[in-house]
């Protein structure tokens, strides 16, 4: 099998693999994907005798993590891999294993912190360390008679993503930055499937206020594709995991972890340990220096004669859930749980 990036003028081919695959995907959904999405993507595609046979897409996001030493919104561009599909007859001969494989190491060339998706079954992606990250919350409007929807307009992306983003910005740290190009893709999707995007209004001293957005879709049954408002309109009905990740460039990465405020100490160095089966470069024994802004690994060789608090000693795995503040490992040592603060609040609800 020959493993190659698509060209642009390739990817429409990639549409008969994804009706074998996704076959649940109405045709007016692939229709917006395959003229929108991929516009901005990479398709690593596997071929035999010229047929393509398996294939990940790359969909590019500009993700919020966190701030930086300016106190300024820290960018990431990380890749959300969709479309991750083998044809039915090539299915069990390691396809989709020298594919992953190769799109790993081609992310972690390309520096990216980390990357994401969305499982249709976990057991996949387990032996290739991703780990779960995000729970989706499912969220009931309290009374949806004393609010007013209104249709969004292309007029009011800007100052809708302006919306998105504050409101994120007050709940989670990892998140991806909307724009006008997000709105109009937001759009476009929940179009594909008759759905639409809406303001949440009420009344307030004779005039509209806007207090959240709404968006419903579904050709066949309507489905709530999203609720975004304070708590006094909204209440939790369940939370699912969701959303697996998996951390790539570690030493990017853990540029955004630093030590918690209740820490006096100006910097606090640790002894890491890293094991990643598919990315060696990842693997310690590192020394970790945290600051209250940021932090970096420092590569050793041997068992340092240092002032380390603890030796943290864990699977890539485990270190991308516990950095991104979804699950604290059992062996972690306690020095680091009490003093390393970890990403907090991670929001990935995109479809593809």
């Amino acid at each position: 099998m020959e493993i190659r990036y698509l060209k642009e003028s390739e990817k429409q081919k990639t549409r008969i693999l994804w009706e074998e695959a996704f076959f649940e995907d109405s045709d007016s959904f692939q229709d917006y994907y395959f003229s929108y999405k991929v516009k901005e993507n990479q398709i690593l595609a596997g071929e035999e005798s010229g047929k393509i046979v398996s294939m990940i897409h790359r969909n590019p996001y500009l993700l919020t993590v966190g701030k930086d030493r300016e106190g300024n919104p820290r960018l990431w561009r990380s890749d959300y891999l969709v479309g991750v599909a083998t044809a039915l007859n090539r299915r069990g001969r390691g396809c989709m294993r020298k594919l992953l494989v190769q799109c790993l190491e081609d992310m972690y060339r390309e520096d990216m912190p980390f990357c994401f998706l969305m499982p249709a079954d976990e057991r996949i992606y387990l032996p290739f360390d991703f780990t779960y990250i995000f729970r989706q919350p499912f969220w009931k409007l309290r009374d949806s008679g004393q609010l007013k929807k209104e249709k969004v307009t292309k007029e009011s992306y800007k100052d809708v993503a302006g919306w998105m983003n504050a409101w994120l910005e007050t709940q989670y740290e990892v998140f991806a930055k909307r724009d006008e190009r997000y709105l109009d893709g937001l759009v476009k999707e929940l179009e594909s499937e008759a759905g639409n995007l809406y303001l949440l209004k009420t009344q307030t001293n004779t005039r509209d206020e806007m207090v959240g957005l709404y968006a419903e879709w579904g050709l066949e049954k309507r489905e709530q594709r999203l609720l975004y408002t304070a708590e006094t309109y909204r209440v939790l009905e369940k939370a699912e995991p969701a959303i697996m990740g998996r951390i790539v460039a570690l030493s990017r990465f853990v540029e955004a972890i630093r030590l918690k405020d209740s820490i006096e100490t100006e910097e606090a160095v640790f002894y890491l340990h890293v094991q990643d089966k598919l990315l060696k470069k990842n693997e310690g024994p590192w020394l970790w220096h945290i600051n209250h802004t940021s932090s970096w690994l420092e590569p050793t060789h041997r068992r340092e004669k240092v002032d380390t608090l603890c030796e943290i000693d864990l699977p890539i795995q485990e270190l991308t859930a516990w950095l991104m503040g979804y699950a604290v490992p059992s062996s972690l040592c306690s020095q680091a749980e009490k003093q390393i603060r970890c990403l907090q609040g991670v929001f990935l609800d995109e479809i593809v």
